[in-house]
């Protein structure tokens, strides 16, 4: 009422808890003492108005409160409208627990939970700054003794494996310090999609997730809907080879010693000497964004005016499709650009690590489709939103996770669902060109990747397909990429040099050679070969990087009564039931040609490599099959023991 805020100030108690002296102060009292340079306002502005009251302990009967001193002037205007503002506007106890709750268990930013409580409690003006304040009281609450934070996190990965004995954890503490360094773990559900789907995996570390700033290192797969799926996770002290060594040996002993065909990270030296001892049949690759991410943070300044010459050049080395050829223009680069410390990094970094990234080498290695860590990546960003902040505990940060993987395991289920569901959809393009296949296509494929397939088969109608002879395909001049961006990005581009193909090929094998050129366009941009075990290869090396049959080879089909197709051909990885067996499924041509030619054929010498010398994965999943289904019985008769014994 008389225009101006109070606030507690100085206090005196007995050993009792008996408050004898208190002071009252205007909320504008005291100096403000910058902790900086940084400009700020406040409103602490020394005002002298005070009060002190005083309850004596002596002659006291009554307990009376006494008014001792009063300053009544103020430095500053009182406003009454200034305090009745402040109450009418006061966030109830309602809307703090609404505040709490939206902040700590929705996760909600600032500016979403006013919208939310604005929508709550529509009769009340919800201001920013005041959600702003309450926020940060909830957080600092939430501030409790950290001095047990990974025992708690120990603990709590413990109570998981006490409920389901398939979770695999691993924990390693300093002997001297009893501190934390290492700690992985892995559910059962991610140690299945590990062995199901672990041919491809992608790995990064992330820093700045944590009070301790320990590195967290996350593993993802690429499941047969093409989806992101976290498969392991892991804390760090340090991001040593060491450490990294631990890690990998731990997914080992998690997985029944399943390592992956491909790994991918981000070009991280420690790392790929840790793959390097402890996978040893895997195929380490970079990822290419990060390679172009680093190209301008190690040499722009050094080349200055010649970094633009400078990157067309690496890009047109980095995208040669022979290994000859590139070799000899790294050579050019070289001598070209030979300042010592450019030659340093060139050697050094790049070159050393050329099998990782250079297109001539990893072409022809499947990755399903993924060139870049740009998947995890995501993955750490969106893992960050979660947490709020970086200064959280250890066990903040596995709840996260969790939360992120039970969200992966709810949209999995649901696509799950959608295989199951019987359903019918508007005749498609593929349906009107190819009814028989595309029947088989919707028999083995997830939705996903059937909408993946059929968009092949329609694009097919861009391109023209013509015959040609082999001995053209060698007078054939490939034209080099000068464009400054990666190879593949480009579809009509040939990711493989045809006369590498043609050398390595048995001649007697080929039964037919197509030239492929866009409809828009006069030059040839693709080649296929027709083989006589009804395999293919093209220059596009779809089926070879993706595991799915391009549209280059649908147009073929248009025009030849010799390529046919098989659901073989589509890797298996990509199949609802990843262990169904298609082998028995019949070929398929153009409606145009007769099938029944096709029907008695046997698919046995249909395999998704078709040239030796491709480096694809091994198809380890009929390996593992016994393996998986076990773990999986093992889950249900173990769930339905506990069941049993929570009942009785």
């Amino acid at each position: 009422q008389e225009g101006f805020k109070l606030r507690k100030g100085r206090i005196e108690k007995t050993p009792d808890g008996v408050v004898r002296k208190r002071t009252v102060l205007c909320e504008h009292s005291g100096e403000y003492k910058p902790r900086n340079t940084q400009l700020v306002s406040t409103k602490y502005i020394n005002c002298q108005w005070h009060i002190n009251l005083s309850q004596p302990l002596w002659n006291n009967p009554h307990e009376n409160i006494y008014l001792t001193t009063i300053n009544n002037e103020h430095n500053h205007e009182l406003s009454s409208f200034q305090m009745k503002f402040l109450h009418d506007n006061k966030l109830t106890q309602q809307m703090l627990e609404c505040i709490e709750f939206y902040m700590n268990d929705i996760r909600l930013k600032p500016l979403q939970v006013q919208k939310a409580l604005q929508k709550e409690f529509p009769d009340r003006e919800i201001y920013l700054p005041e959600i702003h304040k309450a926020m940060a009281k909830f957080y600092h609450k939430k501030q409790k003794d950290i001095s047990n934070d990974a025992a708690s996190l120990y603990e709590s990965l413990l109570k998981k494996k006490d409920e389901d004995p398939r979770w695999y954890i691993a924990i390693d503490w300093d002997r001297e310090t009893h501190c934390l360094r290492r700690l992985f773990w892995m559910s059962p559900e991610q140690i299945i999609l590990w062995m199901e789907f672990g041919d491809i995996i992608l790995n990064d570390n992330t820093a700045k997730t944590n009070r301790y700033d320990m590195a967290l290192s996350l593993f993802l797969c690429i499941d047969n809907h093409g989806s992101s799926r976290l498969v392991g996770c892991a804390l760090t002290d340090d991001e040593s080879a060491d450490a990294h060594r631990w890690i990998l040996q731990q997914t080992k002993q998690a997985t029944g010693n399943c390592v992956p065909t491909v790994i991918m990270t981000d070009a991280d030296p420690t790392l790929d000497l840790a793959i390097a001892e402890e996978y040893e049949e895997s195929y380490a690759m970079h990822c290419i964004f990060h390679i172009a991410q680093n190209l301008p943070r190690n040499l722009e300044t050094r080349l200055g005016e010649q970094y633009r010459e400078f990157v067309k050049d690496f890009y047109i080395t980095r995208n040669a499709l022979i290994p000859e050829v590139f070799e000899r223009k790294w050579m050019q680069l070289i001598e070209k650009y030979n300042q010592p410390e450019v030659v340093r990094y060139l050697q050094r970094t790049l070159y050393s690590s050329k099998r990782a990234w250079a297109r001539a080498y990893t072409a022809t290695i499947f990755t399903a489709g993924i060139q870049t860590t740009s998947r995890i990546e995501s993955y750490n960003a969106q893992i960050k939103r979660f947490i709020l902040n970086s200064n959280v505990s250890l066990l903040e940060l596995a709840e996260a996770l969790e939360r992120s993987i039970n969200k992966e395991n709810k949209r999995a289920k649901y696509k799950y669902w959608k295989t199951l569901f019987p359903s019918t959809s508007s005749a498609t393009l593929s349906q009107t060109l190819f009814p028989k296949l595309d029947e088989t296509l919707c028999h083995f494929l997830t939705p996903t990747m059937l909408k993946v397939q059929r968009t092949e088969i329609k694009n097919c109608l861009n391109y023209q397909a013509s015959t040609i002879m082999q001995e053209e395909i060698i007078e054939y001049q490939e034209f080099e990429s000068n464009t400054t961006q990666f190879v593949e990005d480009d579809e009509d581009t040939l990711q493989i040099s045809m006369n590498y193909i043609l050398k390595n090929v048995d001649i007697d094998r080929i039964e037919e050679t197509w030239a492929i050129r866009a409809v828009t366009a006069s030059r040839f941009c693709h080649f296929i070969i027709l083989l006589t075990d009804k395999t293919h290869i093209c220059s596009c090396l779809g089926l070879v990087n993706r595991g799915i049959v391009c549209h280059h080879f649908f147009q073929v089909m248009l025009c030849s009564r010799t390529a046919a197709f098989h659901i073989t051909l589509v890797h298996k990885r990509w199949y609802k039931e990843i262990h169904s067996n298609p082998q028995k499924t019949p070929y398929h041509v153009a409606t145009r040609f007769d099938e029944d030619n096709f029907q008695h054929q046997s698919a046995e010498l249909v395999k998704h490599n078709t040239i030796d010398w491709f480096v694809s994965p091994a198809d380890l999943q009929e390996e593992r099959r016994e393996d998986i289904n076990e773990r999986k019985l093992y889950g249900e008769l173990w769930g339905i023991a506990r069941d049993i014994t929570q009942r009785a």
